[in-house]
């Protein structure tokens, strides 16, 4: 175990809880079991109908803090909330469905203790069940919140927050772009501290069909298109109706054609522009990602077979690949022109 901070605990452990009795113990356990021991464990029960209020209670441990809302409020409420009832210094969020890895907390405490900039810190994530993948997120401050324009750029069950961050700059999750409300507070926070992710999978992420319905609701790209906006503003950049439905549709799985690749490699290249003039981001971090989501435009449309694969290459945009990273992918594009 690491030797406990031998004061009140810097650190609040903040996990909602609505109906989830399914995988609720497993959650719990991943908490109570971490390999850094000395934290508040803050549960906030949001109104629920199952059992999930018995089996929170049937653990025996100090360190769990339950509030029971006999009310449903709903994610983005529940959140704030957490963040105001936290006393960490530090407050890293959990989902009731998640199973964080054991030394989950002592290497973001860590990182956090050493990197005083640092606000919010993310970890990438193994995706399991429904759906089984490694979510890679970027890791540097300007990559992340230049991802922003796209997606968000931590997986918020991942995250650790710096408490100060939030209370001096009033930050919240707004109820009106749930379930988008975390992304939409990463584009405010972007401006008032710096961002990491720990290249280390520190979280497995549980899909299913609950949450799968979830990420595809319509309020889901509301949410998001809003947050985006929010950092195209920062540009300078008033996207008409067509730019933006191009814009969202970046990393959509899906065959547009010709048309389609063409009008995205302009788009591109305006944000680019656009950023040359109101140097928001670092030049560097912005074609990075640019390179990458013209990489997956083109590998979307492999149906065009070489076209798209010419038109990747003879691209402006793909000379900022970083092919470390990328390499895969850029085998499954090719492969899948050859059929």
């Amino acid at each position: 175990m690491v030797n406990s901070l031998n004061k009140q605990s810097k650190v609040t452990v903040f996990m909602p809880v609505y109906n989830g009795e399914k995988y609720l113990r497993e959650a719990i356990d991943s908490i109570l079991s971490q390999t850094f021991s000395d934290f508040e464990f803050l549960i906030i029960n949001d109104g629920s109908t199952d059992k999930s209020v018995e089996i929170i209670k049937s653990h025996d441990d100090k360190r769990i803090r339950l509030i029971d809302n006999q009310k449903n409020l709903g994610i983005a409420d529940v959140c704030n909330l957490g963040m105001s009832l936290a006393s960490g210094e530090y407050v890293a969020r959990m989902d009731c469905d998640d199973i964080s890895v054991k030394t989950r907390l002592e290497k973001q405490v860590e990182f956090m203790e050493t990197h005083g900039e640092v606000g919010i810190c993310g970890a990438w994530i193994k995706m399991f069940g429904a759906a089984r993948q490694i979510n890679r997120y970027f890791t540097a401050d300007q990559e992340l919140k230049t991802r922003l324009l796209f997606n968000t750029c931590f997986a918020h069950p991942s995250v650790m927050i710096r408490k100060k961050i939030i209370i001096d700059n009033n930050l919240k999750f707004k109820k009106e772009f749930d379930p988008g409300d975390d992304y939409f507070l990463w584009t405010e926070a972007s401006g008032v501290t710096k961002f990491a992710n720990l290249p280390k999978i520190l979280l497995y992420y549980r899909m299913h069909p609950a949450n799968i319905s979830k990420l595809k609701s319509d309020k889901q790209k509301i949410g998001a298109t809003n947050a985006r906006l929010n950092m195209l503003k920062k540009l300078g950049i008033n996207p008409t109706d067509e730019e933006l439905e191009i814009h969202a549709s970046l990393k959509a799985v899906l065959v547009e054609g010709r048309t389609f690749l063409e009008r995205s490699e302009q788009w591109l290249n305006k944000l680019i522009e656009a950023n040359r003039i109101k140097k928001v981001f670092a030049e560097d971090s912005l074609k990075k990602v640019i390179a990458n989501h013209w990489l997956h435009v083109c590998k979307n449309n492999f149906e065009l077979g070489w076209y798209a694969w010419k038109k990747f290459w003879q691209s402006d945009l793909s000379k900022n690949l970083d092919m470390k990273t990328e390499w895969p992918v850029l085998i499954k594009f090719f492969l899948k022109t050859l059929k």
